[in-house]
């Protein structure tokens, strides 16, 4: 725990900033750097002020007193948790960080006990505010790393599946690649068989996105229950099944023959 004689210029004022936490908050809100960050990334000023401002402040004036530890604030691990969602920058992070120092040294440079010997103040304040500072860019570094290799993979399987939509439009086979149960990728001649534009229109008619397939020779209890079985087994049985399904196409019904085949995770 901190104790009073760490940092006893700011224990001697700290009850007067207790009294103008809501002022140094809106004070903070207003910070141009920091209202340039939440304009960017569509945070409310108003949300952010009191669910993490205030409690940030409370934090900082339960260590000058002893009453938290040094430089393990919980609100700031909710902060780094809720600006991750928002897709942040680490020098955005800094940024908004950087505002409650300069708000609060505002209101301290007014105060006459601190005009008298500034420096002293001011050391006390980096004390307190560096910590925790660290700790937040630390956490926020790996998680922001950890959250763009994320991203990073989304892309390249995005582009992965825009290469394969590429060439499986070129056949006449009528293909549709599936995950976790849902159609993802269809062709241009699977879409005109089943007579919709795209995959949204597909599900608006379809609403398990399998309700074109009329019937299946194979596993008829799993195909109505629970469509990843029902892939997994038909798979697993390792030769083609029939349906019956209507071709919007050529406005006639036919019996096919299809097969489910497994391809790499990139795909």
């Amino acid at each position: 725990m901190a104790e009073e004689k760490f940092v006893p210029n700011l224990v001697a004022i700290i009850d007067d900033i207790e009294d103008n936490v809501p002022k140094i908050a809106a004070n903070w809100m207003k910070n141009s750097s920091v209202k340039s960050v939440f304009e960017i990334r569509k945070i409310s000023p108003v949300k952010f002020r009191e669910g993490y401002g205030v409690p940030i402040i409370g934090y900082f004036i339960a260590v000058v007193r002893g009453k938290e530890t040094l430089g393990d604030c919980p609100i700031m691990s909710k902060l780094v948790d809720y600006l991750i969602t928002k897709g942040i920058t680490p020098r955005e992070v800094f940024d908004i960080c950087i505002g409650f120092r300069r708000s609060l040294i505002a209101f301290l440079l007014r105060k006459e006990k601190v005009l008298k010997n500034p420096a002293v103040f001011m050391e006390e304040v980096a004390t307190v505010f560096d910590a925790n500072l660290s700790g937040v860019l630390e956490k926020f570094t790996t998680l922001y790393a950890e959250s763009q290799k994320k991203i990073e993979l989304a892309k390249a399987q995005k582009s992965r599946l825009s290469q394969t939509l590429n060439i499986i439009n070129s056949m006449d086979t009528k293909i549709i690649i599936i995950k976790q149960g849902r159609i993802i990728v269809a062709n241009k001649p699977f879409l005109a068989m089943v007579g919709v534009i795209n995959l949204k229109e597909l599900y608006e008619r379809y609403e398990r996105g399998f309700e074109f397939l009329s019937d299946v020779s194979l596993y008829e209890k799993e195909f109505k229950e629970d469509i990843t079985l029902w892939l997994e087994k038909i798979f697993e049985h390792n030769r083609p099944f029939k349906s019956t399904i209507h071709n919007y196409h050529k406005d006639r019904t036919f019996e096919y023959s299809l097969r489910v085949s497994k391809i790499t995770d990139e795909s």
